[in-house]
């Protein structure tokens, strides 16, 4: 253990994060790192055959998320500060770190059960819930998308083709991203509004399907004579 590891797989959260890379870099790793985290969920959904996601899936995810650009790669935050999204757009004051681990393992029970509504559903409720608890020092947002992704892979078996990724054309789409979560937030203690944000990780999906069976086309008319 370093100095500035502790106990229990949380990492110190300093005023400014520590980029690992020069500032010109930072947004073609990012890029990287995402294609690695679909590798490992397509190695997850069509190797490992895994029917839930655990906690070590989550946080190998955020390891990959920000392999090369930050130091707390798959370790829970210990401080608490606002959380901002990626870009700009909505904040929000995380749980204290204590809570995290805890809040972590019941949002994967729910994501998990099958009970717990339409997949669609329980991936609206991944990519806002981890989101809202935001576990990590960095890394949250590309975190949460991806295991958002991961659960509706899991449902059906197989990933899902075609580009831009889910998890990429959910990025792009930032004010809806934004109004999903803020939609989220704003839900009285016990209630859930996830409309927003289940419509968004629908169309993203749909997108994602549509370009793949277009490229599908495209190829198969170049190949006739």
């Amino acid at each position: 253990m370093t100095d500035d590891e502790l106990p229990g797989g949380f990492v110190p959260l300093p005023t400014r994060d520590p980029l690992l890379c020069p500032s010109e870099e930072k947004a073609a790793r990012e890029t990287a790192n995402c294609a690695v985290q679909l590798e490992y969920i397509e190695h997850l959904v069509l190797d490992v055959r895994i029917n839930v996601i655990r906690e070590s899936h989550l946080l190998e995810l955020h390891r990959l998320a920000v392999e090369g650009l930050f130091p707390c790669g798959g370790q829970y935050r210990r401080t608490n500060r606002t959380a901002k999204l990626e870009g700009g757009g909505a904040t929000h004051v995380p749980p204290e770190p204590a809570l995290v681990p805890g809040l972590v393992r019941e949002a994967l029970d729910r994501i998990n059960d099958p009970a717990g509504g339409h997949v669609l559903a329980r991936a609206a409720y991944a990519l806002w819930r981890f989101n809202w608890i935001h576990p990590f020092a960095g890394g949250n947002g590309r975190t949460s998308r991806a295991v958002a992704y991961l659960t509706l892979c899991i449902d059906l078996g197989r990933c899902i083709p075609g580009t831009p990724s889910i998890p990429t054309r959910i990025a792009e789409r930032q004010d809806e991203y934004v109004a999903g979560l803020r939609e989220a937030d704003a839900a009285p203690e016990g209630h859930e509004h996830l409309g927003l944000m289940t419509r968004l990780f629908a169309t993203a999906a749909v997108e994602t399907l549509q370009a793949f069976v277009a490229e599908a086309q495209r190829r198969k008319e170049q190949r006739e004579p």
